[in-house]
């Protein structure tokens, strides 16, 4: 096994009796967050979650995507599921409730009118939790602004989850690519 970035890929051998093909893919955000969904949603620890526990989805457009893959939806306007969004150094928030409000998952099903701060309250080793990032490295170190009195929503995840073991999913694209993590926080 090599490593590729921060992930163990198995490469094939190179040959000089075989033929060598290159592909260059360029995708552009959008692209990048729904094949990044794709594979969130196709992750095993997050399909034996969604038959057999729970999954929580936090607010953000990635995510927006994950949820339209496990539910078959379109969600409309993406940013209408953050919590905020930083453009160019410049940071807002959107105040107002999240577009699709389908974000803690139940067996399959979404859990309606969910209050993820108690539903978290619930988690077990086999429960996911889908929480975007605003800046990963090349070291696969995600960052997450922590904004709000209690640290956000990792502020308000972080907690429960680490102890019991539960599964934490960072679907984030190299369009958030800075040098370093720790450097920046």
């Amino acid at each position: 096994m090599e490593v590729f970035w921060f992930y163990e890929v198995g490469l094939p051998e190179l040959r000089a009796d075989k033929k060598k093909i290159a592909a260059l893919v360029i995708l552009n955000p959008a692209e990048s967050r729904r094949l990044l969904a794709k594979a969130t949603v196709a992750l095993p620890e997050v399909q034996s979650a969604w038959k057999n526990g729970l999954i929580i989805i936090a607010r953000g457009i990635t995510n927006a995507y994950v949820t339209e893959g496990f539910f078959k939806i379109s969600i409309k306007p993406k940013a209408g599921q953050t919590a905020g969004l930083i453009c160019n150094g410049i940071a807002n928030n959107h105040a107002g409730p999240p577009v699709c409000t389908w974000h803690v998952i139940a067996k399959g099903k979404p859990v309606e009118n969910a209050d993820s701060t108690v539903e978290i309250q619930k988690f077990g080793p086999d429960d996911v939790m889908i929480k975007g990032a605003n800046a990963v490295d090349m070291q696969g170190n995600a960052g997450i602004w922590t904004c709000g009195v209690k640290g956000g929503t990792i502020g308000m995840c972080w907690p429960i989850i680490t102890p019991r073991g539960s599964h934490l999913i960072q679907p984030v694209g190299l369009e958030k690519l800075i040098p370093s993590v720790a450097e920046k926080g």
